[in-house]
C-alpha cells in the first residue's frame, strides 16, 4: 500500500494551526483573568483611593478654616474679616465637593455619611455664629470658642475630624480586601499560563522535528549544488518533484545571474584600472575602447572626448576611418548623439538596413553595422564623451543592460582624468606664480611696517578722543542737572497756577533733560571703558536684592505699555563682583527689552552653576535679524528694522553692557528670532579672577540717625540747592544750607544736625575735606552723611568715603524724589510719611 504523500506546506500549516489554537486559548484565559484584575483595580481606584483622597482634602480644608478663624480672632478688622470669609468660602466649596465624592464612591455604612453631615452642619452653624460675634466686635468671646479642648467650635471641629477618620479607616480596609482578591486572581492566572505554555512548547518541538526530517530528505541535491557554487565552480541543482523543485529552479536562475554580475564586475574593475593607470585623456580613450570592444565583441567603435570649450573631439577609433570622424556640438540633437542624450545617455539601434530611408548620419558614416550602441556619459547635464560600438551580430539584452550600467563609472573615471589634466596645467601655472608671490611678499612686509606705525598713531588718536569725550561729558552733566532740577521744581510749584499745557512744556524739558543726561552718562561710561580707566570695585554680595529692586523700578514703565514683567531667581545667590556694574548691565538689557517690546512680556531669570552665574533677559518684542546680531553690540549702531519702526536709541547701551561684561570676566550673548523676541544671556564668574581688596557686602555703610528732622545741605550749585529745599520743606524737615565747605563746618560747630547731605565738588574745601574734618569733631563724628554728587568716584575715593562712614552715595540726575525721600528717612531713622501728596513718587519719564 503506497504511503500517503503530504506536502511540506500542509505539514507546517497543520502544526502551526494547532499551536495557534492553543495560543488563542491562552489569550482567552488571559483576557478573562486580566478582566478580573482590571475590575478589582477599577473598584480600588473608584472607591477606596478616591475616598481617601477626599478625606485628606477635607482634613486640609477643616484645618485651613480653623486657621483662618484663629487669624481673624487675633487680628480682627473689616479687611481681615473679608479675607477670612473669602478663604472659608473657598474651603467650604472643597468640603461640598468631597461630600459629593463620598455620596458616589463610599462603600461603607451610610450612617457614617449621615454622621459626617450632621457634624458638618453643626460646625457650620457654630462657625457662622463665630463670624457674627467677630463682626459685632465680641472678639474675646469668640476667641473662647476656638480654645483647644474646651472651645465649643474647636470641639465640634474635632468631632468632624473623628467622623472623617472613621470613613478613612473603612476605605483602607476595603482597599486591603481588594488587593487580596487581586493577588489570588494573579496566582491563578500564572498557573493557567504555565500549563498552556508547556503544552505549546511540546507541540512546537514535535512540529519542528517532523518538518526538519522532511527538509533533510528534500534538500540534499540543493545543498550539493550550493557547496559547488561556494567552491567557485557553479553547477545547476537537480529539480525535485515537490516544493523544493521550484526552489531549485529559482536557484539555477540565481546562479546564472550571479555569474553574469561577476563577469560585469570584472569588466568594471578593468575599466577602473584603465582610468587609474593612464595620465592623459587620449591614451585613456584608446585603452577604454579596446577593453569595451573585447568584452562586447564589437566590430567597430569610436570615442569622442570634450575639449575646454565643451565640443566633442574624436580621440580614438577601431575599424573606422579616423579622418571621417567629425567634431560634435554638445547642443546638437541630431544623429545617434541626440538619441543617446534623449535616452538618458544610452541608445541601442537594431536591425539597421544597409540603405534606405532609415539610414542615419552617425560617426560611422553611411555604412552601418547590424546593431549600434551609443553611450554618452554626463555630469550635471553636460556630456563628457561619446562612446559608440557597432556589431555585425547582436547585442544581447543582458549586455545592453551592463553597458547602460557603465554610464556612472565612465562619468566618474572621465572626471578624474580631466581633473588630473587640469591639475597638471594648474600646477605649472602655480609654479610660475609662486616666483611672483615671493616678490610681492617682500613688498607686503615693508607695507606692514608702515601699517603698524599708522595703527599706533590711530590708537593714540583714539585715546585722545576718549579723554575728550570723558571731560566734555563730565562738564555737561552739572548744568544739565540744574535744568532737570529747576524744571521739576517749577512744575511742582506752578501746578494749578498756570495752564496744563505750560506744565506739560516743563515736563517735556525735564524728560528730555533726563534722556540727554542718560546719553551723556553712556558716553562717559564708554569713554572710561575705551580708555581703560573703568575700575572694578569687588565686593561679595547677594545678587537677588539689587535685581529685584531694579525690576520694581522699571515695572511702572512696563505696565504703562501693557507688558508683563516677571523676575525668577533663587532665594540667595552670592558672588564676588562689582555690584553697580552688574546692575548697570542688567538695567540696560531690561530697558532695551521694554523699549523694543510692544506687546507680550519681559522676563528676567537667574541660573546658578558651580563656577558661573547666568542672568537671562527674555522678551516677546520685534526680534533681531541673524545678520544684525553682532552689529547691535557696536557703538552708535542699531538694528536696521528697529530704526525702520521708529524705535530710536543712542546705540551705546549694548556696547557698554558687553564691554562691562568682559571687564567682569564674563560674556554677553544674544539669541533672537524676528517677530518672536530675543534672549540676552549674561554669564559671569561667581568669583572674579582679579584679586583686589574685597568690600564686605552691605548696601549702607555708615551710621544712621536716631530720629529728628534737622538736615544740613552743603552744596555750591544753586539749582541743586533749590531742588533740595523744595523737596525737604517745613514742617516735615528743618533744612539749613551752606554754600561751601568752610561754611558747612562752621554750621556743624554751631549746631550739630541730625543728618548731612554733602556734595564733593566745591571751591575751597571739597567734600572729602569736609567729611574728614567732620569725623574728627568729637560731637559730630557719628552724624550720618549722604553723598549727592555728579562726580565719577574712583576706587581710591570710594575707599576713603567708606572708611569715613558715609551712609550712601547717590549720583545726581539719576535719583527720583521718592527714592531720595526714602533714603533720607532711613538715614534719619524715621518712618516714611503715609498718604502725603507732597512725597508721592514721580513717574519715571
Amino acid at each position: 500500500m503506497p504511503k500517503m504523500r503530504i506536502l511540506l506546506r500542509w505539514q507546517i500549516f497543520a502544526g502551526f494551526g494547532v499551536m495557534l489554537a492553543i495560543i488563542l486559548l491562552l489569550g482567552a484565559v488571559a483576557r478573562y483573568q486580566t478582566g478580573r484584575l482590571w475590575t478589582a483595580t477599577r473598584i480600588m481606584h473608584d472607591h477606596p483611593l478616591q475616598v481617601r483622597d477626599a478625606v485628606h482634602q477635607m482634613h486640609r480644608a477643616v484645618l485651613v478654616i480653623r486657621q483662618s478663624s484663629r487669624d481673624l480672632a487675633l487680628n480682627p478688622g473689616p479687611d481681615a474679616e473679608k479675607l477670612a470669609r473669602h478663604s472659608i468660602e473657598k474651603e467650604m466649596d472643597v468640603l461640598e465637593k468631597c461630600l459629593a465624592v463620598f455620596e458616589q464612591r463610599y462603600l461603607g455604612p451610610r450612617a457614617d455619611l449621615e454622621g459626617l453631615r450632621g457634624h458638618l452642619r453643626e460646625w457650620n452653624t457654630l462657625r457662622e455664629q463665630f463670624l457674627t460675634m467677630i463682626h459685632a466686635g465680641k472678639v474675646d468671646d469668640a476667641a473662647l470658642w476656638l480654645k483647644p479642648g474646651t472651645g465649643i467650635l474647636a470641639l465640634k471641629a474635632d468631632r468632624l475630624i473623628e467622623s472623617l477618620d472613621r470613613i478613612e479607616t473603612f476605605a483602607i480596609g476595603k482597599g486591603a480586601a481588594l488587593r487580596r482578591d487581586a493577588s489570588a486572581t494573579y496566582s491563578r492566572l500564572n498557573q493557567q499560563m504555565l500549563i498552556i505554555l508547556v503544552t505549546v512548547l511540546i507541540l512546537s518541538l514535535f512540529t519542528i522535528l517532523t518538518v526538519l526530517r522532511n527538509f533533510r530528505r528534500s534538500l540534499g541535491g540543493l545543498l550539493d549544488a550550493t557547496h559547488a557554487f561556494s567552491d567557485t565552480t557553479p553547477v545547476h541543482a537537480p529539480v525535485a518533484p515537490n516544493e523544493f523543485g521550484e526552489l531549485a529552479i529559482q536557484y539555477n536562475h540565481l546562479v546564472d545571474r550571479v555569474t553574469g554580475e561577476l563577469n560585469q564586475r570584472r569588466n568594471i574593475a578593468e575599466l577602473n584600472r584603465v582610468f587609474v593607470d593612464t595620465s592623459d585623456a587620449r591614451s585613456c580613450a584608446t585603452k577604454l575602447l579596446s577593453s569595451l570592444a573585447g568584452y562586447t565583441g564589437a566590430s567597430t567603435g569610436a570615442v569622442l572626448l570634450t575639449d575646454k570649450s565643451g565640443t566633442l573631439i574624436p580621440a580614438a577609433s577601431i575599424g573606422l576611418d579616423a579622418s571621417a570622424l567629425a567634431p560634435i556640438d554638445p547642443a546638437s540633437d541630431a544623429g545617434d548623439f541626440g538619441l543617446a542624450k534623449a535616452g538618458g545617455g544610452f541608445m541601442h539601434l537594431t536591425d539597421l538596413p544597409p540603405s534606405g530611408p532609415h539610414v542615419l548620419p552617425t560617426v560611422h558614416g553611411l555604412v552601418f553595422p547590424r546593431e549600434l550602441v551609443t553611450l554618452v556619459p554626463q555630469f550635471e547635464g553636460k556630456p563628457l564623451a561619446l562612446l559608440s560600438l557597432g556589431t555585425l551580430k547582436t547585442f544581447e539584452p543582458e549586455m545592453c543592460e551592463h553597458l547602460k550600467s557603465l554610464l556612472e563609472p565612465l562619468s566618474t573615471g572621465l572626471l578624474a582624468i580631466f581633473a588630473r589634466e587640469r591639475l597638471k596645467d594648474t600646477t605649472d601655472e602655480l609654479r610660475s606664480k609662486n616666483i611672483e608671490l615671493e616678490r610681492q611678499t617682500q613688498e607686503l612686509d615693508s607695507q606692514n611696517m608702515e601699517l603698524e606705525l599708522q595703527a599706533m598713531q590711530l590708537q593714540e588718536m583714539n585715546r585722545v578722543k576718549t579723554a575728550f569725550f570723558s571731560n566734555m561729558s563730565h562738564e555737561l552733566r552739572t548744568p544739565l542737572n540744574s535744568v532737570i532740577a529747576l524744571s521739576g521744581v517749577l512744575s511742582r510749584r506752578l501746578s494749578g497756577q498756570i495752564p496744563e499745557e505750560e506744565i506739560g512744556y516743563l515736563s517735556i524739558i525735564e524728560r528730555n533733560g533726563r534722556q540727554l543726561l542718560g546719553l551723556i552718562n553712556d558716553v562717559l561710561d564708554l569713554a572710561r571703558l575705551e580708555s581703560g580707566r573703568e575700575e572694578v570695585h569687588l565686593e561679595e554680595f547677594d545678587v537677588v536684592p539689587p535685581l529685584a529692586e531694579m525690576v520694581q523700578l522699571l515695572r511702572p514703565l512696563a505696565e504703562e505699555k501693557g507688558l508683563s514683567l516677571t523676575f525668577e531667581a533663587l532665594p540667595r545667590i552670592t558672588i564676588l563682583s562689582d555690584r553697580s556694574m552688574l546692575v548697570r548691565i542688567v538695567q540696560n538689557l531690561l530697558g532695551n527689552a521694554i523699549k523694543f517690546t510692544q506687546a507680550g512680556s519681559v522676563s528676567i531669570m537667574t541660573q546658578e552653576q558651580p563656577e558661573f552665574l547666568e542672568i537671562k533677559v527674555r522678551d516677546t518684542g520685534i526680534g533681531i535679524p541673524a545678520d544684525q546680531l553682532q552689529v547691535i553690540f557696536e557703538e552708535f549702531r542699531q538694528a536696521e528694522h528697529a530704526r525702520a519702526r521708529g524705535l530710536q536709541g543712542s546705540g551705546l547701551g549694548l556696547s557698554i553692557a558687553r564691554r562691562s561684561a568682559l571687564l567682569l570676566g564674563g560674556t554677553l550673548t544674544v539669541e533672537s528670532t524676528v517677530g518672536e523676541g530675543s534672549e540676552f544671556t549674561l554669564r559671569l564668574p561667581k568669583r572674579h579672577a582679579v584679586q583686589e581688596e574685597t568690600i564686605e557686602s552691605t548696601e549702607y555703610f555708615g551710621p544712621t540717625g536716631h530720629g529728628g528732622n534737622r538736615l544740613l545741605l552743603i552744596e555750591d550749585n544753586e539749582a541743586a540747592v533749590i531742588q533740595i529745599q523744595d523737596l525737604f520743606a517745613p514742617p516735615e524737615f528743618s533744612l539749613r544750607v551752606a554754600n561751601n565747605g568752610l561754611d558747612g563746618l562752621a554750621a556743624i560747630r554751631n549746631e550739630v544736625p541730625d543728618a548731612i547731605i554733602l556734595d564733593l565738588n566745591m571751591p575751597g574745601i571739597d567734600g572729602f575735606g569736609v567729611l574728614k574734618a567732620l569725623r574728627e569733631e568729637p560731637g559730630a563724628a557719628h552724624v550720618p552723611v549722604l553723598i549727592l554728587t555728579a562726580r565719577h568716584v574712583s576706587k581710591e575715593e570710594l575707599s576713603f568715603l567708606k572708611e569715613n562712614g558715609i551712609f550712601q552715595l547717590i549720583q545726581k540726575g539719576g535719583v527720583r524724589r521718592d527714592e531720595l525721600l526714602d533714603t533720607i528717612h532711613r538715614m534719619l531713622g524715621t518712618a516714611h510719611p503715609v498718604n502725603n501728596d507732597a512725597f508721592k513718587a514721580e513717574k519715571t519719564p
